[in-house]
């Protein structure tokens, strides 16, 4: 799918409506979006995705070949926290699938409350055919 005009507005506005409420998982957030790429529920959507009406679920029917992780932390919650232990996970899941995985890290390395770990972000795109951005 070639981005638009309306998709790249739309990614902006639904980035903007994030906000910070704690901890990073960022396993499970790579998990879900590999969940997003597997066998698809009823209504050509992937199994557990409600639908909510933002245009971001229109094309969930697509072939997806790219994941994009944007994150101002490090791994503080979740299931796995450990950086070494998450690369390892997330190359199993991608092995045979082959996801291009870009991470953006925003924010200044060593400071704030889960200061970006961008040592681990370039090594998770690195790992899984992506590239890497750090904007501080």
């Amino acid at each position: 799918m070639r981005p638009t005009l309306q998709n790249k507005v739309d990614a902006v506005q639904e980035i903007e409506r994030v906000s910070p409420y704690g901890g990073t998982d960022i396993f499970q957030a790579l998990a879900s979006a590999f969940s997003l790429t597997e066998d698809r529920g009823s209504g050509g959507r992937p199994a557990g995705v409600q639908t909510t009406g933002r245009r971001v679920l229109e094309n969930l029917d697509l072939p997806v070949d790219e994941i994009f992780l944007l994150t101002d932390g490090c791994p503080t919650v979740g299931r796995i926290i450990d950086t070494l232990r998450i690369r390892k996970e997330v190359r199993k899941l991608n092995m045979v699938r082959r996801i291009r995985i870009n991470t953006i890290a925003v924010g200044i390395k060593g400071r704030g409350v889960s200061p970006v770990d961008v040592d681990f972000m370039m090594r998770l795109a690195l790992d899984n055919y992506g590239e890497f951005v750090h904007v501080d």
